[in-house]
């Protein structure tokens, strides 16, 4: 299982913190979802920081969804921060051309602190394939990672879900349930 690892550290920097990726030729995502997913985790020992993806168009346009939550990079265990596509306003979604995926403010100005964030699985995809919300890993509700997790597993044991609905054992964002989801539940 690979993911990447971000580093940060703009005490000094009056500069939020940020990893991009700029795509050669525009990207169209006006037809290839309704939503985007972030899986990250972080570190206790990380500052108190929001997250905050900004999609810029080919024009320049930025925009810019933040998380509020300013304990979202303390999260230890892995988890997913669903941004609805409509959240992004004044861009050309038809036309993306770098993302951003940061902690602090993005362009206002203000230090990031220190830390180290792991993400894997950036996605943008239609909410018909959505993974289950709020119970990942813990398909059987009830606050551990146990035998129960495994038993939800395998009743959904490769069922697919092209048609919409949910999958409550779909904790990866491919609409089947499958050893990428045991994989998540076993780490």
């Amino acid at each position: 299982w690979r993911c990447l690892r971000f580093d940060y550290n703009d005490t000094n920097s009056a500069d939020s913190a940020y990893i991009s990726k700029e795509y050669i030729e525009p990207q169209d995502w006006s037809k290839r979802g309704t939503q985007i997913d972030i899986w990250y985790k972080g570190d206790a020992a990380n500052s108190n920081q929001q997250m905050y993806l900004a999609i810029e168009d080919t024009f320049g346009n930025l925009s810019v969804a933040v998380n509020p939550n300013v304990d979202i990079v303390k999260t230890r265990t892995w988890q997913v921060w669903n941004i609805p596509i409509s959240d992004l306003s004044g861009i050309d979604l038809a036309k993306v051309h770098k993302f951003y995926i940061g902690v602090g403010q993005h362009g206002q100005g203000i230090n990031s602190g220190s830390g180290t964030i792991y993400f894997d699985d950036i996605r943008v995809y239609s909410k018909k394939c959505a993974p289950a919300q709020n119970r990942y890993p813990d398909l059987d509700a009830n606050n551990e990672i146990s035998l129960g997790d495994i038993a939800v597993l395998a009743t959904f044991w490769t069922n697919s879900n092209e048609l919409g609905g949910t999958l409550i054992a779909n904790v990866t964002p491919d609409c089947e349930v499958d050893f990428k989801d045991y994989s998540v539940i076993a780490d």
